[in-house]
């Protein structure tokens, strides 16, 4: 593949502006949430080589290049701070919500709460708990499944035991061996 020096590659990686230059971040931030949508990018909580679980928002703005603060949200919000969450944004253009839970709190007792974030109004909204054992650092994936009317879904073969939130209900109905029933979109927690 051959590019000029003024266009790079699709493979190439390009450096961009960092989210924060004070001395306790430049270590890192460690299992913090991230999602993004089409315009912006999102890191909330994780911890540091300093603070067992960060509480704070970042915004990454991709046309510009730019990071903003946004941590004044959290205080908003009833959002605990977290280490080892998980974030999941479903794969729909222009889908301005994502969900996000579980984890440590700073203490490292795990957590069983589920939330919505609006990209857009940048508003949470608390869910019903994950009515499971709570989770550090579990998999959430988004799961599209045929509704009934002549395709996939159902309660396929399998050992792996699952929980699904239905993002229209809020509720997390159990979901057979897959964590999978004929809905429309679920979210599906794994931890093994």
């Amino acid at each position: 593949m051959t590019t000029s020096s003024s266009t790079p590659s699709p493979l190439s990686w390009v450096a961009r502006t960092s989210y924060d230059d004070s001395p306790t971040e430049r270590l890192g931030r460690h299992h913090p949430i991230t999602f993004a949508n089409e315009t912006h990018g999102f890191l909330l909580g994780g911890s540091t080589s300093d603070i067992g679980a960060v509480s704070d928002l970042r915004i990454y703005h991709e046309a510009d290049d730019a990071w903003i603060d946004a941590s004044h949200v959290l205080l908003a919000s009833e959002y605990p701070s977290r280490t080892y969450g998980y974030g999941v944004v479903l794969d729909e253009a222009y889908h301005a919500k994502a969900y996000l839970g579980f984890g440590s709190d700073a203490y490292g007792n795990r957590m069983r709460d589920w939330w919505e974030f609006d990209m857009s109004t940048l508003v949470f909204r608390r869910l019903a708990d994950f009515p499971g054992e709570a989770r550090h650092h579990p998999s959430v994936v988004p799961v599209y499944v045929n509704d009934g009317d002549g395709g996939g879904g159902g309660d396929g073969g399998g050992g792996m035991g699952g929980m699904a939130n239905t993002r229209r209900s809020g509720r997390w109905p159990h979901r057979g061996k897959y964590g999978i029933r004929q809905l429309r979109r679920l979210l599906v927690v794994f931890d093994k």
